[in-house]
């Protein structure tokens, strides 16, 4: 959380108003996105796939765009939990 909020400061003190909106637009777009696909698996047979790990980790790592050592950071964590949700993830497939 920390390196999200770090990130969100760094992104609003360097970038223009237009280009932070864009920023900000896309990347909580595609966090809506997610939440619709949680919300559409509830009730279905995919029901008990455990998807928190994959999209925690992929919506940590869509954050991190700016060239500096603690978004490479950042990266490279949200990327370890969204591969670890897939390792994790046997319950893809129908049973």
């Amino acid at each position: 959380m920390l390196g999200l909020t770090w990130q969100l400061h760094y992104n609003m003190t360097r970038k223009s108003r237009p280009a932070l909106a864009a920023y900000l637009s896309a990347r909580f777009a595609l966090l809506a996105w997610c939440a619709t696909l949680v919300a559409l698996l509830r009730g279905t047979r995919y029901d008990h796939v455990h998807v928190h790990h994959l999209y925690l980790g992929w919506a940590l790592a869509v954050f991190a765009d700016s060239n500096h050592p603690i978004s490479a950071v950042m990266l490279a964590v949200g990327a370890g939990i969204f591969v670890q949700g897939c390792a994790m993830s046997q319950s893809w497939r129908p049973q």
